[in-house]
C-alpha cells in the first residue's frame, strides 16, 4: 500500500527521536565513555543493548522466513541461540574479571594478551570480516525496506539508513550504541504484539497447511549458529566489557535470553500466520516485508519503525565495531585517538554505501557470518582444553583460509561444520608440529 500522511508522521518521529537520544552522548563524552561506555552499564541498559544488536535486518527477515517455511520447527533457531548466549556466559564471566583487570575493548585484545600478537590479529581478521559482512546486511536490508516497502530508491535508502547512523556513532560512540539500542528495543518491544495481534485477529486463522520437513542437517545447523554465534560475536564480548560488574553481566544475560524468546517467538508466530494469508507466496526472504504491505494505515508506519528499529539497532553496533576493530587492533597503540576513530566510522560508512550498491541479496550471508564465528568459537574451546599457541595459530589460519575457498564454491548450513572441522585439523597439526619442535629441541640438549 502506499503509506499516508499518519504513516510519514510515525517514521519521522522515530528518526527524529533516534538521532536526538544518539547525539546526546556526545556532551557527555570522555575517551572511556566513546570507547565502552565506561564500563558502567547496569543490568537494563546491557541487556537491551545485548538484544537489540541481535535483531537485524537479516536476522528478522530470515527467521520470518524460516517460520513460513517450517513452521514451529523453526523453534530450533530460537533455541540454539538461547543456549549459545547462556553458554556464552560461562566464558564471560572469566572473560570480564580479566578485561577489567587489563582493559579490553576488542575480542582480539583477549588473544593477544594470552596467546600472542600474531593471534591476536588473526583474531581480528576474522572478527573484521564478521563484523563488515553484518553490517553490510543491516545496510541492504534497510534498502530494501526502504526500496519494497516505501517505493524509495535503493541508492536514498542506503542514506535515509546511514547518515543518521554514521552521524550519531560519530558523535558518541558505543555510549550512544547502547542509548539508542535502548529507543529501539522498547520500540520492538511494544510494537511486534500490536502487529502479531493484528495479524492473528484480522486475517484468516491458520489452517492444516503443509509444512517443509526440517532435514537434520538444517536442525545441526540451526542449533551450531546460535551455539557459536556468540562465542565469535565481538558486539557482544564489547557488552562483556562494558557491564558494571559480574553480577550486572550475569542478569543482562539472563534478561536478554528471556527478551529474545519474547521477540522471537512472536516474529515466528507471524511468520507462521502469514502461511494462511500467503501460502504459495515465493519470496520467503521478503515475506515479513509482503505481510507490511497489507496494514493499514497507522499500523503501516509503526511496522516500518519495528523494522528500522531492528535494522538500527544493529547497523550502528556493527559500524562502531569495526571502527573499533581497525582503530585498536591494527593502528599501533600510540597513534590512537578517538578522533582518528571517528575518521574510520566515516570512512567505513562510505565504503559500505558503495559496496551495498553492488550487493543485493541477504541469501546466504547467515550462515557465512556464522561459519566465520565458529571459528573463533572453536579456537576459543581449544584454548580450555590445552592452549597451544601454535595450535591455535594454524587452527585460525586453516580455518580462515580453508572457510574462505569453500564459502568462494558455496554457502549454506554446511558450512559452519567445514569451519569446525577445519580450524579443529589446524589445531591438531601445529599442535603435532609444535611437540616435534620441543622433542627436537630436548635431544640437541
Amino acid at each position: 500500500m502506499a503509506f499516508e500522511a499518519l504513516d510519514i508522521i510515525f517514521i519521522i518521529a522515530y528518526f527524529i527521536l533516534v538521532f536526538i537520544v544518539g547525539i546526546r552522548a556526545y556532551f557527555k563524552e570522555t575517551k572511556e565513555a566513546f570507547l565502552i561506555a565506561g564500563r558502567k552499564l547496569n543490568f537494563f541498559l546491557n541487556s537491551s543493548s545485548i538484544t537489540s544488536s541481535k535483531f537485524g535486518s537479516g536476522i528478522v527477515l530470515v527467521m520470518t522466513a524460516f517460520a513460513f517455511i517450517y513452521g514451529f520447527q523453526s523453534l530450533f533457531f530460537i533455541v540454539g541461540a538461547v543456549v549459545g548466549v547462556l553458554v556464552f556466559l560461562l566464558f564471560a564471566i572469566k572473560l570480564k574479571k580479566q578485561a577489567d583487570k587489563e582493559k579490553f575493548y576488542t575480542l582480539a585484545d583477549y588473544f593477544k594478551s594470552n596467546y600472542g600478537k600474531s593471534i591476536g590479529y588473526l583474531a581480528a581478521i576474522c572478527s573484521l570480516i564478521i563484523m563488515i559482512a553484518l553490517f553490510l546486511m543491516q545496510t541492504i536490508g534497510g534498502a530494501k525496506v526502504a526500496q519494497d516497502v516505501l517505493g524509495i530508491p535503493y541508492f536514498l535508502g542506503i542514506i535515509i539508513l546511514l547518515v543518521p547512523v554514521t552521524i550519531y556513532i560519530s558523535l558518541g560512540g558505543f555510549k550512544s550504541v547502547v542509548d539508542t539500542d535502548l529507543v529501539q528495543i522498547i520500540c520492538m518491544l511494544i510494537i511486534f504484539p500490536i502487529l502479531a495481534i493484528f495479524f492473528f485477529s484480522n486475517l484468516p486463522a491458520l489452517a492444516n497447511y503443509e509444512f517443509q520437513s526440517l532435514n537434520i542437517g538444517m536442525i545441526i545447523g540451526f542449533l551450531l549458529i546460535g551455539i557459536v554465534t556468540p562465542l565469535g560475536s565481538t558486539e557482544l564480548w564489547q557488552r562483556v566489557y562494558a557491564a558494571k560488574d559480574i553480577k550486572t553481566l550475569k542478569k543482562s544475560f539472563y534478561l536478554a535470553a528471556f527478551l529474545f524468546i519474547l521477540i522471537a517467538g512472536i516474529i515466528m508466530l507471524i511468520g507462521i500466520q502469514l502461511r494462511a494469508v500467503l501460502p504459495l507466496y515465493t519470496d520467503q526472504e521478503v515475506i515479513l516485508l509482503r505481510g507490511i504491505q497489507m496494514l493499514p494505515s497507522g499500523i503501516f508506519g509503526i511496522g516500518i519503525i519495528a523494522l528500522f528499529a531492528a535494522i538500527m539497532s544493529s547497523a550502528d553496533t556493527y559500524l562502531f565495531t569495526n571502527a573499533a576493530i581497525l582503530s585498536r587492533d591494527f593502528l599501533p597503540r600510540k597513534l590512537f585517538s578517538v578522533k582518528k576513530m571517528r575518521i574510520i566510522i566515516l570512512l567505513l560508512s562510505t565504503v559500505t554505501l558503495v559496496l551495498s550498491l553492488f550487493l543485493k541479496t541477504l541469501t546466504e550471508s547467515m550462515f557465512f557470518v556464522a561459519a566465520y564465528a565458529s571459528i573463533i568459537a572453536s579456537v576459543i574451546c581449544f584454548s580450555f582444553i590445552k592452549g597451544n599457541k601454535k595450535g591455535l595459530k594454524f587452527g585460525l589460519i586453516l580455518g580462515l583460509v580453508g572457510t574462505t575457498i569453500f564459502a568462494f564454491f558455496g554457502i549454506d548450513q554446511f558450512l559452519i561444520i567445514k569451519a569446525i572441522v577445519l580450524t579443529l585439523i589446524g589445531y591438531l597439526v601445529g599442535g603435532i608440529y609444535d611437540t616435534l619442535l620441543r622433542k627436537k629441541g630436548s635431544k640437541k640438549l
